[in-house]
């Protein structure tokens, strides 16, 4: 059986917010995706709390990750639950010559593909 939201209370304190606003806060994962272009595997290589997170440990990382197979690299937000559909939040290709990642727009065959990180 579900507890109420008075349940709640007793165990954990109050809301940071007042309960009507509580409905509408949904914590978001942010997972780091590394994708082959040449033909399509991926591999979700970990998901943080926030975006900010997620942006830093990519950019930090991403050398290490990308295994000279991966050559572009996607972070997706996803709510905790079920069956919960992924928003795609930015995506990155490797300026190979370079040897950086540069931020650029959702390839147009990846329109409409999500769950990356669930599979």
């Amino acid at each position: 059986m579900p507890l109420s939201d008075e349940d709640v209370y007793k165990m954990f304190g109050p809301p940071s917010c007042a309960p009507d606003e509580m409905k509408y806060i949904k914590p978001k994962i942010y997972f780091v995706i590394a994708y082959c272009t040449v033909d399509s595997k991926h591999r979700c290589f970990g998901y943080y709390r926030s975006l900010e997170a997620a942006r830093n440990a990519l950019l930090k990382m991403w050398k290490d990750i990308e295994e000279c197979y991966y050559d572009s690299f996607f972070i997706e937000s996803m709510e905790e639950g079920i069956h919960k559909i992924g928003d795609f939040v930015e995506y990155y290709e490797i300026d190979k010559p370079e040897r950086k990642l540069i931020l650029k727009d959702k390839p147009f065959h990846l329109q409409g593909v999500v769950n990356w990180a669930i599979g």
